[in-house]
């Protein structure tokens, strides 16, 4: 369909009585409120967040940003800008910062994550079946997980009273130094890449391999100059 079918042949205004069926009310009266132009133009795609409309990630980010903000108030905005600072900073492999970015962002691909787009599964954990799988669940909810924790001498705060999970990660990393943090982040991608594999090799989900694993990315962190001793 293209937009001069919902033009009046006097092109005087908008005709959504045939079409109005396939847009939701908003819609329509965003349509109505729009000019019509007085001469013939074709029809074309164009980007409103930038200045030559062509779309570009960087311009959508800053767009999810600002209406992150305008819901939830300017200080959500001031918030994400220090913990996404914090995270890009500092000195972890990247594949660490994308994963930390992406739990943030409660994007992982968690049971309840995968449900949304794939309604047929359940969004139970399919590890210990008693809760549903969220982002929380991964990083603190999983029973073994605290032994996790408890072995890497951090002590990171439970989920309770948190509704989000990058305010849970910044209420830690606000009180941790900078080689806390880094094992912070690389503990949760240690736990994320240990339930990975107990769910499609069958590994066992042992706390104490978690640890190894994590002192084995911080001594290569530290030999390749990533990390400072």
């Amino acid at each position: 369909m293209q937009v001069a079918e919902l033009v009046e042949e006097n092109r005087q205004g908008w005709n959504l009585e045939n079409r109005g069926a396939l847009f939701f009310p908003f819609e329509q009266e965003c349509i109505i409120k729009m000019s019509i132009c007085d001469h013939p133009l074709t029809d074309g795609w164009c980007w409103e967040g930038e200045r030559d409309d062509i779309y570009s990630v960087t311009s959508a980010y800053r767009l999810l940003l600002e209406k992150d903000g305008e819901e939830e108030g300017s200080s959500s905005v001031v918030n994400d800008s220090w913990l996404w600072n914090e995270i890009w900073n500092l000195p972890v492999l990247p594949q660490i910062k994308v994963f930390f970015w992406q739990l943030c962002s409660e994007a992982i691909a968690t049971r309840s994550n995968i449900l949304v787009c794939v309604p047929l599964i359940g969004d139970e954990c399919p590890r210990c079946g008693d809760c549903v799988e969220s982002c929380f669940h991964v990083v603190r909810g999983y029973g073994w997980v605290r032994g996790v924790w408890a072995g890497l001498e951090l002590d990171v705060l439970t989920i309770h009273g948190f509704q989000r999970v990058r305010e849970w990660v910044e209420a830690n990393m606000r009180v941790m130094g900078v080689r806390e943090c880094v094992e912070f982040m690389t503990g949760c991608w240690a736990i994320w890449e240990r339930r990975n594999k107990a769910i499609f090799e069958d590994a066992e989900l042992r706390a104490d391999l978690v640890v190894q694993r994590v002192r084995e990315l911080l001594w290569e962190m530290r030999s390749s100059g990533v990390m400072c001793s």
